[in-house]
């Protein structure tokens, strides 16, 4: 599985001490035997610490093709 980031941006920074970034992450691989390529929604969360900023949520999902209908 190969990973390659689009884009990544912090959205919201609070009190200096906690912030979120979201980004779109391109992966990549094989399934199957079959090559396979998607993007992925990804939402971090940080907190800053004496030693620097540390990860301590994470969420990604993948995003519903626009052009399907839902059903349900």
């Amino acid at each position: 599985m190969a990973w390659r980031n689009r884009e990544v941006r912090v959205a919201r920074a609070f009190r200096s001490r906690l912030a979120f970034a979201t980004g779109l992450l391109d992966c990549g691989g094989t399934e199957g035997g079959r090559p396979v390529e998607y993007t992925l929604r990804l939402t971090l969360g940080l907190t800053r610490t004496p030693d620097g900023w540390r990860i301590v949520q994470e969420h990604s999902s993948e995003p519903m093709p626009f052009d399907e209908k839902v059903e349900g």
